[in-house]
């Protein structure tokens, strides 16, 4: 057996015990997450700030450091007001700890890709109560263009971040419509 197949076996057998375990599923999203996370963060600060839309973000982030008024994002020392500065905010967060650099810009957009596939992987688990959809639908969403494109290359702007806050509240709102549901299920029962 060449080499390649003993990993695929060995991935295949590890897999298939993890689905058969007693994990629950929110464990196994906090290791899709980490999965997810160190795959958009492999190498996220060798790749150079070149788009315009990323450039642009970048150069509020500085100028909001440089300045040391993190309050009101600048641009060539006028009000930039055409996003909202909370990314920026926690962008500049992580400037303070680890220093700018291109992976400071992009590591917030590289965690919320992460957590956008995590989410991805708990809504496939709910909706159709199997693990393998919601590694499946995970695994589906990583490989799309768009967003690995987005995750990897373009990711120094508030995109990642929007679409992990909608996500965020789309699992929020089903969970709590779920619980309603299954609340009123049970009043029903009793009227019987």
């Amino acid at each position: 057996m060449s080499p390649l197949a003993k990993i695929f076996f060995f991935l295949r057998i590890t897999v298939l015990r993890l689905f058969r375990t007693q994990i629950s599923n929110t464990v196994l999203a906090y290791l899709v997450f980490i999965f997810a996370a160190t795959f958009f963060l492999l190498d996220i600060g060798e790749n150079p700030i070149r788009y315009s839309d990323e450039a642009t973000h970048v150069r509020v982030i500085q100028e909001m450091y440089a300045s040391g008024d993190y309050l009101t994002p600048t641009l060539d020392r006028g009000l930039y007001l055409n996003k909202p500065p909370l990314k920026m905010w926690l962008t500049l967060a992580v400037i303070e700890i680890l220093g700018e650099s291109n992976f400071s810009f992009r590591l917030i957009d590289g965690l919320c890709s992460g957590a956008i596939v995590a989410f991805t992987f708990l809504f496939g688990c709910s909706f159709f109560s199997s693990r393998l959809a919601g590694l499946l639908a995970s695994f589906v969403l990583i490989g799309s263009a768009g967003f690995f494109y987005g995750g990897r290359f373009n990711s120094a702007t508030q995109d990642s971040f929007v679409v992990f806050a909608n996500t965020w509240a789309l699992w929020c709102a089903y969970l709590g419509f779920s619980r309603l549901g299954a609340i009123a299920r049970r009043r029903n029962r009793w009227r019987e």
